[in-house]
């Protein structure tokens, strides 16, 4: 499911771009991800200038390293193989199994939603605890 995500991600990121002579100017998807990002492309003395409106300027011939340096970024706060999107009250009742059951998790917030992420090897039971919250959640709404 996050793969796709992030392809998405990366799709609009591209889609979004408008350019003009050899930069493109763009917005990364994600907030929760450019502060990092911008960090990093910093860091590597890629050239940048930020607009003031949210958006930023690259040289075209650094968007495949940028996009690699998103991407990064992104899966290491939402990991694709161990977060999801759930809805607040699945995971209210997730949690409390997950404490039960000693499983390591924390909440992120990307723009706005609320995301589980746990820590490796413990993906079987999150996905047990999951699916049995989904299922006495909607048994709770009937």
């Amino acid at each position: 499911m996050k793969k796709s995500l992030l392809e998405i991600i990366l799709l609009i990121l591209l889609s979004a771009c408008s350019s003009e002579n050899n930069t493109v100017t763009f917005s990364f998807e994600l907030d929760i991800a450019a502060k990092e990002t911008i960090k990093q492309i910093k860091s590597k003395g890629i050239w940048y200038r930020e607009n003031g409106d949210g958006r930023f300027t690259f040289e075209k011939k650094d968007l495949p390293a940028i996009r690699q340096i998103y991407t990064n970024v992104v899966n290491k706060i939402l990991p694709a193989d161990r977060s999801v999107q759930v809805h607040e009250r699945i995971l209210n009742i997730a949690t409390v199994e997950f404490r039960k059951h000693n499983i390591p998790y924390h909440i992120v917030i990307a723009d706005g939603e609320k995301w589980l992420v746990w820590e490796e090897g413990h993906t079987s039971a999150v996905e047990k605890i999951l699916k049995e919250s989904t299922k006495r959640f909607v048994e709770s709404i009937k």
